[in-house]
């Protein structure tokens, strides 16, 4: 099943967009897309350049924090991704530093202040997002 077969009040209610799914299709991690209840915020990637981040809420109401990236090609050819569950013993930070070495060098206290303003109020629209709904591929 591809991303644009699910149903659209699904991909709304979870507020996932192509990427997301994609990164966890080509890139198996603790837990699977059918695991996700949603995601509750988002920094947007760009192929080549730097990486995606997201915080999830899993059904099983634990959260995440995922980190991927891909080549020039897309999430099917060369992309990785690794994912830290977040709680009592672990801070978003924590989990961001954790993975800071293991990606493209960003500053992990601007991305720490992106996701957590996403997490005190709402997650950031993706472009993918927007163009869906622009194109009428999403409702």
């Amino acid at each position: 099943m591809s991303f644009y077969d699910l149903p659209d009040k699904q991909v709304t209610k979870m507020s996932v967009d192509y990427d997301f799914y994609a990164c966890l299709e080509y890139n198996p991690q603790p837990f699977n897309f059918t695991d996700v209840d949603k995601v509750l915020a988002v920094i947007e990637g760009e192929n080549d350049v730097k990486d995606w981040h997201w915080v999830v809420k899993l059904k099983d109401k634990r959260e995440a924090y995922l980190r991927g990236g891909c080549d020039y090609t897309g999430w099917d050819c060369q992309s990785g991704a690794s994912t830290i569950f977040l709680g009592a013993e672990t801070s978003l930070l924590a989990a961001i530093d954790a993975l800071r070495e293991d990606w493209q060098d960003d500053d992990p206290q601007e991305i720490l202040r992106t996701l957590q303003n996403q997490l005190d109020s709402h997650k950031a629209t993706t472009w993918r997002e927007k163009k869906d709904k622009e194109f009428g591929l999403r409702v």
